[in-house]
């Protein structure tokens, strides 16, 4: 009987170990499954950044709060190509030097609906940032022009961006993103040098702004 007793305990020890392993083993791979997805949902958010960088001339990161919080739930793509867009355009809008390097912090990410205050910053710094890269396309297109001692007319401006742009396209953009365009001339005078002292139309732009102010 001892002998038996001794047996089982044995038996009870051995099925404990096992246990114990098998619930070891299974944590192991919960976590190998947990970091599979973080590093999953990193993939997709460094291709998501990438795109919009190239797109608006950025240099985009993500802080180690930011990581943390979008590798903490189980996101779709499409819902943190619109997390990371919408964070982007808050951590613009909080940019005051107009800097083209932006860390995404955790309180950028709006994971929940995005209340009417958030979506009012969303909206005006998406617009600053795609006015901002359209100054920057025809400043370039600008300075090839002169380049090739050719005159800054808006055919020859949009004959140089890329992709080329007709000349009704760019009033179309100076005249729907004309506050904007003011605002960004002068928070930045050291900026698009060449368009706003030698492309009439962006001439145009300042020298009406400067009359109003005169006038009041």
């Amino acid at each position: 009987q001892h002998k038996s007793d001794n047996e089982i305990m044995k038996l009870l020890n051995e099925s404990k170990k096992l246990q114990k392993q098998k619930e070891l083993a299974l944590q192991q791979e919960l976590q190998q499954l947990k970091e599979s997805y973080s590093q999953n949902v990193l993939d997709t958010c460094s291709r998501i950044i990438f795109e919009i960088a190239d797109k608006y001339q950025l240099d985009i990161s993500l802080s180690k709060s930011a990581i943390q919080k979008l590798t903490q739930y189980n996101w779709s793509t499409d819902k943190l190509e619109k997390l990371i867009e919408n964070a982007v355009t808050i951590a613009m809008a909080g940019n005051m030097d107009q800097n083209t390097k932006i860390e995404i912090q955790d309180v950028d990410i709006i994971t929940e609906s995005i209340n009417k205050k958030h979506k009012t910053t969303i909206e005006h710094s998406d617009k600053i940032l795609r006015t901002k890269v359209f100054l920057d396309r025809y400043e370039q297109a600008a300075l090839m022009a002169i380049r090739d001692e050719l005159p800054l007319t808006g055919n020859n401006i949009g004959k140089y961006c890329s992709p080329p742009v007709s000349p009704a396209a760019i009033s179309d953009s100076l005249k729907n993103h004309r506050k904007t365009i003011i605002h960004l001339l002068q928070e930045n005078p050291n900026q698009w040098k060449t368009i706003r002292s030698k492309f009439r139309p962006v001439k145009n732009i300042l020298a009406s702004t400067a009359d109003k102010k005169k006038a009041s």
